[in-house]
């Protein structure tokens, strides 16, 4: 579906105080033309503008629901020929953009994207608009398993259905722009041919899998794209974890085991016939070099140095080297770290009913002050996954549930997100204002 659209000429004026002209200034100006803007039949909430320029300039565009045009493409390099991809629109919307090359601008233009296929189950928000974007999996009853990127409204603006059968737990921006990169594991360790890292194209299309052993709940990606997951690890007193390393280039690299750090004859605890550690959830702080893991069974939630592979403190039950004032947690699985709070998804901690619980955490003194908590009124089984927002407000995904809040310090849920397929589940999820990088 192409549209083309006239040339937009517009002069891009340079001047000196005075108002005399600058000797160095053109002439002529820069002149943009030939847009054309085609949406995807892949993909139809995304399209493709494609523009000249009289000169080679840097140019990109901006675009959005109206003619605020909030969100705006990546600066391309100066040329002549320009080509951008419009992520984002929600389905079945007249959506407006402008093409912006130096100081000149087109005029402000419409393009009117497509209805996605009906795989996934809609949501219904009750109250503010969320974070602008939230990259999931969903897993529906009756529909497809697979990533998802929801608006701040809940409208599903991009997906794709996971044809492999297993479970997809975390979806990330791929660090080059062409998509994202999704795990389809099994939950539980168990090995499948199909166990996988998958790439797959903004136009709806896999580019690249890597198939990894045993691989777990979640991975993170480092600023080259090199992906880390953790993995199961399976020895003959117990089955640990490991952390695989993906390079560029495919090659696989085991870089961490809790052996390093622990003894399944020592760091003991009432589930061990389910997994000695089971770790569930993963972070990464690339400035520091630090990997985090929640361990399902441990109870706890450990730190980890890249370079040296030593755990420099444990927070929770088992193995623990944190002083905790206040409740414990027990099964949790995401958690945020901020410079001086620990927010925990807490499954299993009070009976009956999953939580959010937050501590004032300082490592270096050892030490976890409860200052914080907010229950859910059901119990989440597995899953679950906890943000703290730039007004203090806290995401929690209620994953079992299918539902998402925001709530409020004062404990005042302000959003309601939630699908309309009993059953649904969302699984770990990233925020960002940005589809182009995370």
């Amino acid at each position: 579906m192409k549209r083309w659209l006239p040339w937009a000429s517009v002069v891009w004026l340079v001047g000196c105080p005075g108002g005399e002209a600058d000797d160095d200034a053109s002439p002529d100006g820069v002149t943009i033309g030939d847009i054309e803007v085609e949406v995807l039949d892949g993909m139809p909430t995304l399209a493709r503008v494609t523009w000249s320029t009289s000169e080679a300039v840097a140019s990109q565009v901006r675009f959005g629901e109206d003619d605020a045009l909030g969100q705006v493409t990546p600066l391309g390099e100066p040329a002549t020929e320009h080509s951008a991809l419009l992520l984002g629109l929600p389905p079945s919307t007249s959506g407006r953009f402008q093409v912006v090359a130096g100081d000149a601008e087109s005029d402000v233009m419409s393009v009117d994207t497509g209805a996605l296929d009906d795989v996934f189950p809609d949501f219904v928000l009750d109250g503010d608009p969320q974070q602008p974007f939230m990259l999931t999996p969903l897993y529906a009853p009756e529909g497809a398993d697979g990533p998802v990127i929801l608006d701040g409204r809940g409208r599903t603006v991009w997906h794709y259905s996971d044809p492999r059968g297993l479970y997809v737990t975390r979806v990330r921006l791929a660090r080059d722009g062409s998509g994202l990169v999704y795990n389809s594991s099994d939950l539980n360790g168990h090995d499948h041919e199909t166990q996988e890292l998958v790439w797959v194209s903004w136009e709806g299309e896999e580019t690249r899998t890597e198939q990894v052993h045993l691989m777990g709940h979640d991975f993170v990606q480092k600023v080259d794209g090199t992906l880390v997951t953790v993995a199961f690890e399976e020895r003959e007193e117990a089955v640990g974890t490991k952390l695989v390393e993906v390079a560029l280039d495919g090659t696989q690299t085991d870089i961490w085991s809790s052996w390093d750090c622990f003894d399944p004859a020592i760091h003991t605890h009432d589930e061990m016939t389910m997994g000695w550690t089971f770790a569930n959830a993963l972070d990464y702080d690339e400035a520091a070099d630090v990997y985090t893991l929640s361990f399902r069974n441990f109870g706890s939630i450990v730190s980890v140095d890249g370079a040296s592979g030593s755990c420099d403190w444990v927070l929770g039950d088992v193995a623990g080297t944190i002083d905790i004032t206040g409740d414990t947690f027990e099964h949790q699985h995401q958690f945020a770290r901020t410079e001086d709070t620990m927010l925990v998804f807490d499954n299993d901690g009070q009976p009956g009913q999953s939580r959010v619980i937050e501590y004032d955490f300082d490592p270096a003194a050892g030490t976890a002050t409860e200052v914080w908590s907010y229950s859910f009124d059901s119990w989440n089984v597995v899953l679950g996954d906890v943000h703290r927002l730039e007004n203090g407000d806290t995401l929690a995904v209620w994953g079992m549930h299918g539902q998402v809040d925001r709530i409020t310090p004062d404990g005042e849920v302000v959003t309601h997100l939630s699908t309309d397929e009993p059953g649904t589940v969302i699984g770990f999820t990233v925020l960002t204002d940005d589809l182009y990088v995370e």
